[in-house]
């Protein structure tokens, strides 16, 4: 038994996709005829080549106006982004040019740092380095006893940097200190130090939120180097 062969679908040449059919042959055949004529007339080809070039840039152009644009939006960004860096640093600029406590708030704690990072590869073998270590971060903890709970609002982001660094000294000063029972009463006095950056830094985090991430760190840290040295209750 021979297939049926398929349904055939009627279209009259007034619908509307015979006569979209009938539009797109007619413009072909026109592509057709006026290609034709420009390859038997040198004339016509040169001015056919010309059109396309002219054409090619025109769509050229337009996509440099496009570029162009873009390039506009992302300047004026960031010449608002320049406006705010500035505007930052001239209330910066301000704050170390003053007197009183909040110039020792952002000036004296990054001296502290900088005497740390200088001598604190030599911390654990040479008591010179130690000693400056231990000093400068002593005087940042000093200086966080000094600060009400208001002048956190008046800081810079950098002092949670400077922070850290003085939790760093005191870490590695406990690490130095396992095992030795004459040292015990300076662990004591280190983990207060620490406590005391701990709850500044979280202070702090209210205004830049990372300070609290240092704070986290070194909590984590902490408890890291507590597993080392004190024996798990059974």
């Amino acid at each position: 038994m021979e297939d049926d062969p398929p349904p055939t679908l009627a279209v009259h040449d007034d619908h509307p996709l015979a006569l979209e059919l009938a539009s797109l042959r007619a413009a072909v055949s026109r592509y057709q005829a006026g290609l034709s004529c420009a390859l038997r007339s040198p004339s016509n080809a040169h001015q056919l080549t010309h059109s396309l070039e002219a054409s090619q840039a025109i769509e050229h152009a337009r996509a440099l106006e496009r570029e162009n644009a873009r390039l506009k939006e992302e300047a004026a960004v960031l010449s608002c982004s320049l406006g705010i860096c500035q505007t930052s640093a001239t209330s910066n600029l301000a704050i170390l040019s003053g007197d009183g406590p909040r110039t020792s708030w952002t000036c004296r704690p990054s001296s502290h740092a900088a005497s740390i990072h200088l001598h604190r590869d030599a911390l654990e073998t040479e008591p010179q380095s130690y000693q400056k270590c231990l000093w400068a971060a002593n005087a940042m903890t000093s200086l966080i006893r000094s600060l009400q709970d208001n002048d956190y609002d008046l800081l810079c982001p950098i002092i949670a940097t400077c922070w850290r660094s003085a939790a760093e000294v005191y870490m590695r000063i406990l690490a130095m200190s396992q095992g030795q029972t004459a040292l015990a009463s300076t662990a004591e006095l280190i983990e207060q130090e620490i406590d005391t950056l701990i709850a500044a830094m979280q202070r702090l985090s209210c205004v830049f939120p990372i300070a609290g991430i240092y704070a986290t760190k070194v909590q984590e840290d902490r408890a890291s180097a507590r597993a080392t040295y004190i024996a798990p209750i059974v």
